[in-house]
C-alpha cells in the first residue's frame, strides 16, 4: 500500500496560522486522506483516497509535511476518484497571504 498524508479542509480566516497550528498538533481531526501523484515546483497534485474533497473553488488545504495549499483545480476520475491540483499559499511574517 502506497503512503498517505492526512490533509485539513481550512477556512479562509484572519486566525489561518492558529487553525493550521491546531492541527498539527493533532487538536483537529484531518478531514482526508492523500496521496501523491507528483510534484513540482510549488505544485503539488494528489489523489483523494479518503474524505470528501474541498468542492469550494477557494478552498484552502494544509497537507501534512508540506504546508497549506489553495486548489488550483479537481480533476474527476472514473468510478469515484478524485485529483486535486495544489499551489503552494505563501508564508509572510508568520501569516499566510492572501
Amino acid at each position: 500500500m502506497e503512503a498517505t498524508l492526512s490533509a485539513w479542509d481550512l477556512p479562509r480566516s484572519p486566525d489561518l496560522t492558529e487553525i493550521t497550528d491546531s492541527a498539527l498538533r493533532g487538536l483537529l481531526i484531518p478531514d482526508l486522506r492523500l496521496r501523491i501523484v507528483s510534484c513540482a515546483n510549488e505544485h503539488l497534485t494528489v489523489e483523494v483516497v479518503q474524505g470528501k474533497p474541498p468542492s469550494d473553488p477557494d478552498a484552502l488545504v494544509h497537507v501534512e509535511g508540506h504546508g497549506p495549499f489553495d486548489v488550483l483545480r479537481r480533476e474527476e476520475g472514473l468510478g469515484a476518484s478524485v485529483r486535486l491540483v495544489l499551489i503552494a499559499r505563501v508564508v509572510r511574517g508568520g501569516a499566510y497571504a492572501a
